[in-house]
């Protein structure tokens, strides 16, 4: 197992920044495996690609967890390549452990091999992180750091990818920005929080409908723009709004009120806003 070094990081993809630049493929997504194990033992943790169809040969973030309740005592070599990896993609990573701040980090970056014809990395464990319980702890549940995730593709395109930890939380690989592939992977990443969540009741599926409405039509709108169709984009991105405006209008109802309690209910329309001021910062240009 290699360091993680700044010329590795180098080859991550960028997201694509245009405003109707397509990004590959369908959402991929990285689930982060539970950590059950006592006191003493040592427990291996997958990280498990499942592709969806998209073409991905690179992939890089960043997991967080308690040193409390789990170390990575071997550092580096603490962290193996899995099953899905054998194209002769390299795996790379950074171990940080604060035990001051009850903090650690492992980042890690797997990278193709130096080679004309790319290899593609197929569904199945990209990689385990093998913890320690310490002797008077329990087994803590690790999680993605939000920001950190990214998949590249094998034609030079990111991959939109949503990243699901063992709690059920889920973040978004996703540039931040006014343009339709960040919407798109933010609004995936919010479906399956979404998907995720036991206090939204009969909300739920409302909720959930609205949110697939709106990135169905701004995955239509992307492909359109592509296309040239700029009026046939325009229109779709228009029923993208109004999707969310309409889920918007379900958080905030009497029923949700009712229901979800107020920070959870801010937090569903801080986040559902700013996927909607981005694809009405898209529109005003298109």
């Amino acid at each position: 197992m290699r360091n993680l070094s700044t010329a590795a990081l180098s080859v991550l993809l960028a997201l694509a920044s245009g405003a109707f630049a397509p990004a590959q493929g369908s959402t991929a997504r990285l689930d982060l495996g539970s950590c059950s194990g006592a006191a003493g033992q040592r427990v291996c943790v997958p990280v498990t690609l499942t592709t969806n169809g998209g073409s991905v040969a690179s992939a890089g973030f960043t997991v967080q967890y308690d040193t409390t309740a789990m170390r990575l005592p071997g550092g580096v070599s603490d962290v193996h390549g899995g099953a899905a990896l054998s194209g002769g993609q390299a795996v790379i990573a950074k171990v940080d452990e604060d035990i001051n701040m009850t903090s650690g980090r492992v980042q890690v970056v797997i990278t193709p091999p130096p080679q004309a014809s790319v290899p593609v990395i197929g569904d199945g464990p990209l990689c385990e992180i093998c913890f320690t319980v310490p002797a008077d702890a329990a087994c803590t549940a690790p999680s993605f750091v939000p920001g950190t995730v990214d998949l590249g593709g094998a034609t030079g395109r990111d991959v939109l990818v949503v990243a699901v930890s063992a709690s059920g939380s889920a973040v978004g690989g996703c540039a931040i920005g006014p343009t339709l592939p960040s919407a798109e992977c933010r609004l995936a990443a919010l479906i399956a929080a979404t998907e995720g969540r036991g206090d939204l009741g009969v909300l739920k599926k409302a909720l959930l409908k609205q949110l697939q409405r709106a990135r169905s039509k701004s995955d239509a709108a992307q492909q359109l723009g592509a296309a040239g169709k700029s009026q046939a984009a325009q229109n779709a991105l228009q029923q993208a709004i109004r999707a969310l405006e309409n889920v918007e209008r379900r958080i905030q109802s009497r029923t949700a009120s009712q229901r979800v309690s107020a920070p959870a209910r801010a937090a569903l329309l801080n986040a559902v806003g700013a996927i909607r001021g981005a694809l009405s910062q898209v529109a005003a240009v298109a």
